[in-house]
């Protein structure tokens, strides 16, 4: 499941002691013909609206984020169906 997928994604992260640096994901749905890609990233997790204390920079407290997602797939009219999150 794309779940398990992405559970494995965390773990790549954080066993690598942060040294991989990108992740992507694929997975192909055979009922609804359909494949996603997703690509995630660390980024450092920042508290929305708050000011950065010295303390919270200096953890370096990081969390996976997807930076995008693709998902593709085959129309019944055999016509591909294209969709597209991210930058």
């Amino acid at each position: 499941s794309l779940h398990a997928l992405q559970d494995d994604m965390r773990w790549w992260l954080t066993a690598s002691d942060h040294q991989v640096k990108m992740v992507l994901l694929s997975k192909f749905d055979h009922r609804l013909q359909q494949i996603i890609i997703e690509r995630w990233e660390e980024d450092t997790q920042t508290r929305p609206g708050a000011t950065t204390t010295r303390r919270a920079a200096a953890s370096g407290a990081v969390r996976p984020v997807l930076r995008h997602e693709k998902a593709r797939r085959r129309g019944s009219s055999g016509r591909r169906l294209h969709r597209a999150i991210g930058p």
